[in-house]
């Protein structure tokens, strides 16, 4: 049995995450439609992809009402996120 240390785990939350927020950007087309979609400007969703900044959860529930996602994959979005805001505070 093979177990992932915290650290690991995290990394693999977030390549997951930044993958389906590629994806999505894809599926919309241009980053630019994503980002107003979600409410936030073209240049704050660059820095998200480009791991310089993390959204807020508020930020985050409505990116991933944005995002052409499954609830679970809406769901992983989210608990990535709160995981992540829970450890920095």
């Amino acid at each position: 049995m093979f177990l992932l240390t915290w650290q690991e785990e995290t990394d693999i939350e977030q390549e997951t995450a930044l993958a389906t927020l590629e994806g999505a950007v894809r599926v919309r087309g241009t980053a630019v439609k994503l980002a107003q979609a979600a409410g936030i400007t073209p240049v704050h969703l660059s820095y998200i992809r480009r791991r310089r900044r993390m959204p807020r959860l508020r930020t985050a529930q409505r990116m991933a009402a944005a995002l052409p996602l499954s609830r679970e994959q809406q769901q992983r979005w989210l608990n990535y996120i709160e995981r992540y805001w829970s450890f920095k505070h």
